[in-house]
């Protein structure tokens, strides 16, 4: 496979092509690998290249409007790119440890793992040279923030990346090379289930954190939060993520002095059951940052993917044990119990009986012990149930009635196909019903755009009404 590869390459590194990064995309798909893994590929092979491993027949001046600071002089020989391909292919058991090897590897500074910086190269590319994305050119911190929001999406999906540090393994299960050949066809336009790259995705990430962001510092406060779809979120659970409890914030919180007065505050806090919260942080000093957000939002709207199963269960888990105790449930359920009182005129469901639900849905090893095990146990449907009713009431209210529609769907589908289809035919229409759902990050964020879209258009009608009137009032005057 790789003497037919640089076979079919060798053809173009006897033409000149200039010295342009976006002529050797060429090479690149000519190697098996999707079309915006060029730069990366161009980058790893002129990393190390002197003079003598040069083409000599490539050296025309760097031309075109989206010429980039990649460009280099002149491509590399033919020869030298045979040492660095073969030598790499042959490290690369398949597509993704190929790409992976060609992101990760650096002369100085070994290490088996990707970093944000590293995804960036093939991001970039993606913005650099996609037609959805060209009018992002020269948009600045725009076009920062969506690549940043990308970057954040990779990590978010390769799960357990909470450290920014990408795995081999991790990089594999999400499919980059995948992804990016996918990408191809298009980003939004025509695409039914947009994917990591969507600016539609990004557009919604973004206008719904400046959307909290009243001071426009770029960070968000507790109090921001609070303002999260009215109110909706518990006070404790707030608490817990603004403390980097779900994903270690990139912001990290100032530490209360180290004075007599500052322990002895701490050693009253640990009496009265301080064990609960992380003593050396205070909750005023904590931010959010733009890159929190999208954890944040990413799990509160979709409970049911892994990386937000256990984002939350480390909220919840108030002693970091692993372990989801009654009285740690019961910590975010009084605050719940609190609301119910003056939302919901007096209906209570008592804590004892909540937990009887939840366990028979749960069914954990340990009873009255949860761990995330357990959790990653239970199917999709049941999770957002279990986290919502400890830190989101208005979103646990409406589980019944989704759940009452969805079982009356189901029903009628069962009494259309029965008793004419086999029961084994039922159960898998009545699976495939379920599989078509629509993702529920996918649902909201097209919801939101399109309301999005619809303020904006609103806006400028507004506006266009506004300066028509004006005009008219000049001419009266006149």
């Amino acid at each position: 496979a790789i003497k037919q590869q640089l076979a079919k390459t060798r053809k173009h590194f006897e033409r000149s092509f200039g010295a342009r990064e976006v002529d050797f995309a060429k090479i690149t798909q000519e190697c098996g690998l999707p079309r915006f893994a060029n730069r990366a590929l161009f980058r790893y092979v002129t990393r190390d290249m002197g003079e003598s491993s040069k083409s000599a027949l490539s050296g025309n001046a760097v031309i075109g409007k989206r010429s980039r600071q990649t460009d280099r002089e002149t491509w590399p020989s033919f020869e030298h790119f045979c040492r660095v391909w073969t030598r790499v292919r042959r490290a690369s058991a398949d597509i993704h440890a190929l790409l992976f090897n060609i992101l990760v590897d650096d002369a100085t500074n070994l290490r088996p793992f990707l970093t944000r910086d590293d995804m960036k190269v093939i991001v970039s590319d993606v913005v650099d040279h996609h037609y959805e994305l060209e009018f992002l050119e020269g948009q600045g911190q725009f076009l920062q923030s969506y690549t940043e929001t990308v970057v954040e999406r990779i990590f978010y999906a390769s799960g357990r990346s909470w450290d920014g540090k990408m795995q081999l393994s991790q990089f594999r299960k999400i499919n980059v090379a995948g992804i990016l050949g996918s990408i191809e066809d298009g980003i939004d336009v025509n695409i039914s289930n947009p994917g990591l790259f969507s600016y539609k995705h990004f557009y919604v990430l973004f206008c719904s954190f400046f959307e909290l962001d009243l001071n426009r510092d770029s960070m968000l406060d507790a109090r921001d939060l609070l303002r999260y779809f009215n109110g909706t979120l518990s006070r404790r659970i707030i608490s817990r993520i603004m403390m980097g409890k779900g994903k270690p914030s990139e912001h990290a919180p100032k530490r209360p002095p180290n004075d007599a007065k500052a322990k002895a505050k701490a050693e009253k806090r640990r009496a009265k059951g301080g064990s609960r919260y992380d003593l050396n942080v205070r909750l005023s000093d904590c931010r959010m940052t733009y890159t929190d957000f999208i954890w944040f939002l990413l799990s509160e709207i979709d409970k049911t993917s892994p990386t937000a199963v256990e984002y939350w269960f480390r909220c919840l888990d108030l002693d970091g044990d692993g372990v989801l105790s009654i009285y740690e449930l019961e910590y975010f359920y009084d605050e719940q119990i609190s609301r119910m009182e003056e939302e919901m005129a007096g209906d209570i469901i008592m804590l004892d009986d909540l937990m009887c639900q939840l366990s028979d849905l749960v069914r954990p090893e340990h009873e009255g012990m949860i761990t995330l095990k357990d959790l990653r146990r239970v199917p999709p449907t049941i999770i957002p149930v279990f986290f919502d009713a400890f830190m989101n009431l208005s979103r646990f209210v409406e589980h019944e009635s989704r759940t009452s529609c969805l079982q009356r769907q189901l029903a009628q589908l069962s009494m259309r196909a029965l008793p004419k289809t086999s029961f084994e035919d039922v159960i898998q229409m009545r699976i495939e019903f379920l599989a078509s759902l629509p993702n529920p990050w996918s649902e909201f964020a097209d919801l939101e755009y399109a309301a999005l879209l619809n303020d904006h258009e609103q806006t400028e009608q507004n506006y266009d009404e506004a300066a028509a009137a004006d005009s008219s009032v000049d001419v009266a005057a006149a």
